[in-house]
């Protein structure tokens, strides 16, 4: 690679809004409603008995809900909503934030050949991501992933940031000592193994060498990121705020 970095901040040292790490919703029970006509819904396909209100009992005869009191049915769901708001608003609205905030601040010696090649792939990628939602650029961008204006535009500036990125996560890993030679790629497939109980196989054809040689050094420095900053995303209850669901 011909683009380099001369000099970068320390993203625990970014002065992010906190208002950025809040999600709000109009009540727990606003979550939780949907999950319960869930629950009434395939009780009475499985039964043909009709009920308006769902109950322990009726619970415990629904197929496939590995609970048996509502409280508990509940508390399930919340974690669950909880979870996927969280990742869903991390990537989606926090690392988006952390990247420009990289891309401003960092002194990078950008080859345009480079720069070009690579948002070209980038706006390749994305032009995917909006087909399989059968949505053209700019209706992916507003309501998949709340970009508000000309979202091309908007597009082409993360691609370019994510461009320094990459640059940056090179320098970080090599200054950490990290290496991305053949056995390297060895002990990170047996962690997965281990850890997550991933098959080795079939990882290997996810993430074959060539793809993790040039991916690890992003790899390891989003995860510190993110190891860093989700912790600190919270849920605030607003009634006015609107119930969201991630795509």
């Amino acid at each position: 690679m011909k683009s380099k970095l001369n000099q970068t901040i320390d993203y625990k040292s970014m002065e992010l809004n906190n208002e950025l790490f809040v999600i709000e919703v109009p009540s727990w029970g606003a979550v939780t409603q949907p999950l319960k006509e869930y629950a009434l819904a395939q009780y009475q396909k499985q039964t043909g008995q009709v009920v308006k209100e769902l109950t322990d009992d009726i619970l415990q005869e629904v197929e496939d809900i590995p609970v048996d009191t509502i409280a508990d049915f509940e508390l399930m769901g919340i974690e669950v909503y909880k979870n996927s708001q969280a990742q869903h608003h991390f990537y989606n609205q926090i690392l988006p934030v952390i990247l420009s905030e990289y891309s401003s601040k960092s002194d990078v010696i950008i080859d345009d050949e480079e720069l070009e090649e690579y948002i070209e792939d980038y706006m390749e990628k994305v032009e995917g991501y909006a087909t399989s939602y059968e949505m053209n650029l700019s209706d992916y961008g507003e309501k998949v992933m709340g970009i508000e204006g000309d979202a091309e535009a908007e597009f082409h500036k993360r691609a370019k940031e994510d461009f320094v990125f990459k640059i940056i996560a090179v320098d970080h890993f090599k200054e950490l000592g990290g290496s991305t030679d053949k056995l390297a790629y060895e002990e990170f497939i047996q962690q997965n193994v281990l850890q997550n109980q991933a098959d080795p196989i079939e990882l290997k054809s996810r993430l074959p060498y060539d793809v993790f040689e040039v991916m690890m050094p992003e790899m390891h420095l989003s995860q510190e990121i993110y190891d860093y900053y989700f912790p600190q995303i919270k849920f605030e209850i607003n009634p006015d705020a609107p119930l969201q669901f991630n795509q």
